[in-house]
């Protein structure tokens, strides 16, 4: 139960880009999620942050949680995940291109599936 919540990158990332954007929701802006909505200094900065605290969880015997970097380069390997930093791995994915930013925050999955179970 607890390692797929720890592996699972999209409720962390998803959450983690809305609030980081809820502004730019909120005025109704339209971006590329993982374009436009993504800076180094804001989402590395928070990303660091989480990994921190998900790693601390290694001093469990038994528990080995990777970092969400490690996570990303593992699954995105064959689309050529050679980066090193969340933001970096992020928009290096050529699939990820024309993904926008939700319109709203309402009834969006990023809020009504990510966010109830991503930053808890």
């Amino acid at each position: 139960m607890i390692e797929p919540g720890l592996s699972n990158i999209n409720t962390t990332l998803h959450t983690s880009l809305l609030l980081l954007n809820v502004a730019c929701i909120g005025n109704k802006e339209s971006r590329y999620f993982y374009w436009e909505c993504i800076t180094d200094l804001s989402l590395d900065n928070l990303m660091d942050a989480l990994n921190k605290e998900r790693k601390s969880l290694n001093e469990i015997e038994g528990m080995k949680v990777l970092s969400l970097a490690q996570i990303i380069q593992s699954r995105y390997r064959d689309q050529g995940t050679k980066r090193d930093t969340a933001s970096e791995l992020q928009q290096c994915l050529p699939d990820f291109v024309s993904s926008r930013m939700p319109p709203t925050m309402d009834y969006h999955r990023y809020v009504t599936e990510d966010l109830l179970y991503g930053l808890i």
